[in-house]
């Protein structure tokens, strides 16, 4: 049972979607077992949450 663990800012349903089904066709490429067996968490963080270079995601 592979996992596939992503954090990101708030994402839509269709780009969930999309995420999963691509990191999972991938995934299943590379290490040769079927896409059947694999899980993709995704963990959504609000921008006030994240910080880059110092700064807040939300205040850019």
């Amino acid at each position: 049972m592979p996992v596939i663990t992503i954090e990101a800012a708030k994402l839509t349903k269709e780009q969930k979607g999309k995420l999963v089904k691509e990191l999972t066709t991938s995934a299943a490429n590379i290490m040769n077992l079927p896409e059947q067996t694999f899980y993709v968490f995704i963990k959504e963080n609000e921008k006030e949450n994240i910080g880059v270079a110092g700064q807040l995601l939300s205040d850019k």
